[in-house]
């Protein structure tokens, strides 16, 4: 086993561990802390179309595009530490789902991954 794939199954573990192992399409904390009756201002409402976005995409396993809403919810600076702590958690559990599929060899884990490093860089 070469250090690449030891450091990733290390990782890996270390995600699954802190996470509880989590499936992606378990939006439940996330729908939850961006309930539709808590937001009450236009902005809290933007917020919460954003999580229910993250929340649909990875419930159907388009986790590229969950990544593309929680990415943008990980940069808003208003987040409850409720919120921010959903948001952190799903894009946790997206990213290490896509993580091992992509090492199993799964294409278009790969391709998500790559792009969700791309929507990171900008």
């Amino acid at each position: 086993m070469n250090l690449r794939n030891l450091l990733f199954s290390v990782i890996t573990a270390v995600a699954l561990v802190g996470c509880g192992g989590d499936s992606p399409k378990d939006t439940s904390a996330l729908q939850e802390a961006f309930a539709k009756d808590k937001a009450t201002t236009p902005e809290a409402k933007q917020l919460q179309g954003l999580a229910e976005s993250a929340a649909t995409a990875a419930a159907k396993g388009d986790f590229e595009q969950a990544a593309a809403s929680l990415i943008v919810l990980q940069a808003e600076q208003k987040l409850t530490p409720a919120q921010r702590s959903a948001v952190q958690d799903q894009m946790s559990n997206v990213q290490t789902d896509l993580a091992a599929r992509a090492e199993g060899g799964d294409a278009n884990a790969q391709r998500a991954l790559d792009a969700i490093r791309k929507m990171r860089s900008r």
